[in-house]
């Protein structure tokens, strides 16, 4: 692992907790050296979280990301659709969440979100935050699209 990276995962995790992110929860492995993996949890008592993630390969970049599971209520609701509206449920989280700049993948049952950093964007705090906030509007947007659905099946 190159040491810019590991002082770049060290300034991303000095960042986050300076903001006042209420649990930043650093993966070590047995020798107690950081794995360069972090999983963030943005509100207190919420199981929801983002990682951060420098285990990449390549020497300049990292992810950010979330993995959102479904609920078994929202999985009832889905498999109660037909295919074309099923289909329908997952390019209406494609419209709403592109545009914010998070890429997704959606494997039933389970929606990946996710966004390919480089290290040179760690030069501007600002880009850094906007990208965190994009993903947290991306994951809220994934859960009302689900809360939606529930409302539709009631």
């Amino acid at each position: 692992m190159s040491e810019l990276k590991r002082e770049a995962f060290n300034k991303v995790i000095e960042w986050l907790r300076d903001e006042g992110f209420p649990k930043v929860d650093v993966v070590v492995d047995d020798e107690g050296s950081s794995k360069l993996y972090a999983r963030v949890f943005p509100l207190i008592d919420e199981p929801l979280f983002f990682y951060v993630d420098f285990r990449r390969k390549s020497i300049d970049s990292f992810i950010i990301g979330a993995n959102i599971d479904f609920s078994e209520e929202d999985k009832r609701s889905i498999t109660a659709l037909r295919a074309q509206a099923q289909n329908q449920v997952y390019m209406d989280i494609r419209k709403l969440v592109y545009p914010t700049g998070i890429n997704l993948d959606t494997r039933f049952p389970r929606i990946s979100l996710h966004k390919l950093m480089f290290l040179d964007s760690l030069k501007d705090k600002q880009y850094f935050f906007d990208s965190i906030n994009n993903l947290l509007n991306a994951i809220q947007l994934v859960m009302i699209r689900f809360d939606e659905l529930r409302v539709q099946r009631s």
